[in-house]
Parts: structure tokens; C-alpha cells; sequence
């Protein structure tokens, strides 16, 4: 039986600069990344911005906090480097989470404070994308 599972990602785009460069000053390796004018693999439409991602991967879990923390712990240290980053390359900032419920098995969805802040000291939006697949049937 599948289990409800949570990737939570930041997202780092905007109209052209280089990933590598991203990386270099964050020391972190994106887990993805595309680039302005390739084309998209499943529309006939090249991509309109370039973008450096870094994500947990999906774990099985029923609160998205757990996922999103990761990605606080390791880029907070980073706040001062994210605003330079922003500033000198006009970037945007989006941290979400993809959930994917299993079995009606739907998680908290929770923003600590701890959380809220570290969004609000980057300016970044939250996305929330919600998969739902199977529910467990009920007789009464």
C-alpha cells in the first residue's frame, strides 16, 4: 500500500544567470536546474526563465513541516548570500511542497514561525501543490 509522501523545494529563478554560479556562492549543489531558452520537453515552447532547485526528494510523512525544515536548517545559515544573490541578479525566490496523498491519508499542512520568518527574510512565495490518488473505501 502506498504511503501519503512530501517533497519540499526552493526555487531560485530568474531571467538569465548562470546555475553554477548560484552554486558556487550557496555551496550547495542544485538537484535540478534548466536554463533560459531550452526547450521544455513536453510542450512546443522554449523555457522563459532560468531556474537552480535544490529538494528533500519525497519521504513518506503526514506533515509538511518535517520536509520544509530541512530546507530552513541548511539555507538560513545562507540569508546573507540569498539577498546578495537577489539583489545582483534580480532574482525571485519560491519555497513549496508537492504532496502526494495516499490512501486519504491527508497531512498537516503547518507553517511554524520558525518557518514564516525564514520565508519572509528571503521574500519568498509558497507554493503548494496537492496530488490526490486513492482512498481507502469505507462501508458503513
Amino acid at each position: 500500500m502506498e504511503k501519503t509522501n512530501i517533497m519540499a523545494e526552493i526555487l531560485i529563478f530568474g531571467d538569465d544567470f548562470e546555475p553554477s554560479y548560484i552554486s558556487d556562492k550557496l555551496g550547495i549543489a542544485p538537484t535540478d536546474f534548466y536554463i533560459k531558452g531550452e526547450n521544455l520537453k513536453y510542450a512546443n515552447k522554449q523555457r522563459d526563465h532560468t531556474c537552480w532547485t535544490w529538494n528533500t526528494g519525497y519521504e513518506i510523512s503526514l506533515d509538511i513541516e518535517e520536509q520544509i525544515l530541512q530546507i530552513v536548517k541548511i539555507f538560513s545559515p545562507k540569508i546573507d548570500i540569498l539577498d546578495k544573490l537577489k539583489s545582483d541578479l534580480s532574482l525571485e525566490y519560491k519555497v513549496g511542497v508537492v504532496i502526494n496523498v495516499e490512501n486519504g491519508e491527508s497531512p498537516a499542512i503547518f507553517l511554524s514561525m520558525r518557518t514564516l520568518q525564514f520565508l519572509n527574510a528571503i521574500k519568498s512565495e509558497f507554493d503548494c501543490d496537492l496530488y490526490v490518488s486513492s482512498f481507502i473505501e469505507e462501508t458503513l
